[in-house]
This record gives structure tokens, sequence and C-alpha cells, in this order.
């Protein structure tokens, strides 16, 4: 086996870890459309389930993945890209030729595997039972949540962007007082609740998939999958703490999509020296469709030149 399929085996098991969806060679289209939603939503990059069911060997393909894929499920798992993912990797435990291994390295190997095992086992009975015998400790407490302890559930209020969602939920059994609700993956996108409080509202600024998780302390209780969709489409101009919405006549055109600088500068968004980002949105509006029966395609065209937007 190649040293990238080593990596690539070692990448493919850290997501399946990370999903906690069972053996991968069980997984429905469904469960790959769903992943790539959450890969989607973690690095705003798309890897279409087809293009995952390759790279899982759940479809025939005899190349070897793109360098951008790699990077995409690379980023997943909360690395920068490819490289640095196979540097840790590397750095964890440096490959070696098994046939080349000698005896005493071998067993050296898992003597230390053992310690450390050991070391884990004892270090977790101690904490166990000091947490037992005394006041509450957060990081204990929150190991032993049950998501049968906790109710969650959302409902938009209403269909467009900006889209207030109530959130039901029910973390009374929590044994802290750290109890939040995250919209999806991004913690800064996280709000603490009021533990015996059952309702809480929160505002999403932008369409899409997410997924939205109930958390007590670190620990995620509960989640489920939310979709809050655009009235349209929906064009708007990328910024902080919240985005600015453009008027379809800005960007809608008889033949193409696209805000003029004109436009952008009438909110009073500077173009230099960064040119800001401008998204474009249509979700929730078609009918479900197979992926075997869909294909998309787009041309697009910079015609802006100036300051750092040059390519």
């Amino acid at each position: 086996m190649e040293k990238q399929d080593v990596y690539l085996e070692a990448c493919l098991r850290a997501i399946e870890k990370k999903l906690g969806w069972g053996d991968s060679s069980d997984w429905t289209g469904t469960d790959f459309q769903q992943l790539s939603d959450r890969i989607y939503e973690a690095t705003k990059v798309m890897l279409s389930a087809s293009t995952l069911k390759r790279v899982w060997g759940r479809v025939k393909h005899d190349g070897k993945p793109a360098t951008s894929t790699l990077d995409t499920l690379a980023a997943f798992l909360g690395y920068e890209n490819w490289r640095s993912f196979v540097v840790a990797q590397q750095q964890a435990a440096p490959m070696e030729p098994p046939a080349k291994l000698g005896r005493k390295k071998r067993l050296l190997r898992w003597g230390l595997v053992i310690v450390a095992l050991v070391s884990i086992g004892f270090a977790t009975y101690y904490r166990g039972g000091k947490e037992d015998g005394g006041g509450d400790n957060e990081v204990g407490t929150v190991a032993t949540a049950s998501p049968d302890d906790y109710r969650f559930s959302s409902e938009p209020v209403t269909r467009g962007i900006p889209n207030s969602v109530i959130f039901t939920y029910d973390a009374s059994r929590a044994r802290i007082d750290s109890v939040f609700i995250q919209q999806s993956w991004d913690p800064m996108r996280q709000e603490q609740v009021a533990k015996d409080g059952h309702k809480h509202t929160s505002v999403y600024y932008e369409p899409g998939f997410y997924i939205a998780k109930l958390l007590v302390g670190q620990q995620v209780v509960k989640e489920h999958p939310l979709l809050i969709p655009s009235n349209g489409w929906l064009g708007m101009i990328n910024r902080a703490p919240r985005p600015i919405y453009l008027k379809p006549a800005d960007y809608l055109h008889p033949d193409h999509m696209g805000a003029t600088t004109v436009a952008i500068e009438a909110n009073q968004v500077s173009l230099t020296p960064d040119p800001p980002m401008v998204k474009y949105y249509n979700v929730g509006n078609f009918e479900p469709v197979s992926i075997a029966d869909f294909s998309f395609s787009a041309r697009v065209r910079n015609d802006y030149a100036a300051g750092n937007n040059a390519c």
C-alpha cells in the first residue's frame, strides 16, 4: 500500500469516528449525502455524494482523489489542509514498513501502547472516584450525560432571511448550569441558555442546511438538522456581524447574475483595498431530485481587476 493510501485510510477512519455512524460499508446513499452537507457546512466546500462514494471505495474508480478533495477532507477534521494532516500523522506515528521493524522494536512499541492505555485507565478511574466522592466537577459530570435526558427541537418563524428560529429544549436534568445552544458547527454561534428554561430564539442571517446543537458543558447531547430556506434568489454582501442584503434588481439580470460596483458602493461598502465577498443563495425552493439525475454548470467571470481582486 502506498503512503498516500495509508494516510487516506487514516483520514477516512477519523471521519467515520467523528460521525459515529457505524461501519461505512453499511452507509446508504442518504448517509453520503448527509456527509456531503456536513462537509459543506464545516468547510464551505462542496464534495458531492458521488465523489465521497468514490473516495470511500463504494464506486469503482481507478484514479486518485484530487488534492482539493484531500484538503477538504482534512479541513473537515480540523486541519489546515491535507499536508498538515499528513504531517500530524507522521509526528504521531512515523510510518515504517512492518517487515523492517525488528522484534525488539515491535515489542517496545506494544509495550508503550500498553503502558499508555493502563495510564489512561488509571487516570480515568482516579478522576471518576474523586468526582463521585466530592462536589460537581464539570468535566466528569458532562461525560456521564445521556442524550435520553434531554429534549431539543426547533421551528423557523418565517420563510426568508434573516430568520428567527425558536428552539424548544429541556436540559433540566443537567447536573451543571453550563447549557448552550449552538446554531451549527461554528462555536462563535453559540449562546448560553438557562438550564431550567425551555424556549430560546436565535437569528440566522444566511440560508442553508445547518446542524443545530444542544450542549452541556462542551458535550453535544442533542443535535438535529435545520433547513433555513431563502425566499427565491438572495444576494448578500458578506460583512460581520451581519451581512448586507442586496435588492434583487442589484444582482438579478436577464442573462446573468452579479452585483455591480455601483450597487456595492451604494451600500457604503468600500471595494479597496480588499473587495468584499458577495454570496448568492437559492435554498429550499426546488423539488427533491436524485443525485444521479442532477447536474449543474456555471460560467464565472471577474470583470473587476482593481486592488487585491486582480487575477
